[in-house]
């Protein structure tokens, strides 16, 4: 199983074990099907939506200043600037994960691990940029200690900001958001934990690409990509995530490497 077999069965073995057995095939194939559906389900829900409602607003923006102008005052000119370039960047962070994500999945098995050091200095600076970004330094709190991980420095840090940017996305101004790094004999863990809205346990069961939480009573950007995207990147480490979390009473976001 170490080595990557699906399956098993220790011989000698009976028909009641052999049928069990095919039984047990064709259920994970059927749940397979099921993760495949809600997938193209997620997809045709969400991706046009998140796509086309920032290139409306910059092509709808870009129109009027070409067309109008000279009829336009300075002001109105940096404010509609203002929506152009905020929609340029929801769009370009769709792309992103897109690439991110065919990235992770080409490159999977060709991955090249290397020995790196994570500096309290380095994610103080990428979870300044993020709580800056949302205008919220002052909720930013940070027990970082310097260590050594053996990753693919871009796809760890990747996954580290999916995760410290979700945390200010869904918490509010105010709350705290806290990163920590503790190690033991085994793990070294990465935690982020906020005070906002939280999920639900079924929902931290079964993240998948695509996926968002409420999304349909509660608006909001993105994809859902970043969070899978980090999950894939800790399980090619041979990690472990976990999420602790409960509705209106915050998240804690657990990465776990190897020694």
């Amino acid at each position: 199983m170490e080595l990557g077999a699906d399956d098993y069965l220790v011989k000698p073995f009976t028909r009641i074990t052999l049928l069990n057995a095919i039984k047990t095939r064709l259920k994970k194939a059927k749940d397979n099907m099921k993760q495949i559906k809600q997938f193209k389900s997620n997809i045709i829900y969400s991706l046009p939506h998140e796509m086309q409602t920032p290139l409306n607003v910059i092509l709808g923006f870009s129109k009027t200043l070409k067309d109008d102008s000279a009829d336009l005052s300075k002001e109105e000119i940096a404010e509609i600037s203002s929506y152009i370039y905020d929609s340029s960047v929801r769009l370009s962070e769709v792309i992103k994960k897109f690439v991110m994500l065919t990235n992770v999945e080409l490159n999977k098995d060709r991955k090249s691990f290397s020995r790196v050091a994570i500096t309290e200095k380095k994610i103080r600076k990428l979870a300044g940029e993020i709580a800056a970004k949302y205008d919220r330094t002052g909720d930013l709190i940070l027990e970082i200690t310097d260590i050594e991980l053996h990753i693919i420095n871009d796809w760890f840090l990747f996954a580290l900001e999916e995760l410290i940017d979700n945390a200010f996305k869904f918490s509010e101004k105010g709350g705290k958001v806290t990163v920590k790094s503790l190690k033991d004999e085994q793990n070294i863990n990465f935690i982020i934990s906020d005070n906002g809205r939280g999920f639900p346990p079924e929902f931290c069961e079964k993240i998948g690409a695509f996926m968002q939480f409420d999304r349909k009573t509660n608006e909001q950007q993105g994809v859902g990509l970043g969070l899978f995207i980090a999950k894939q990147i800790v399980n090619l480490h041979k990690g472990e995530m976990h999420i602790k979390s409960s509705l209106n009473f915050g998240s804690d976001i657990i990465m776990k490497f190897p020694v």
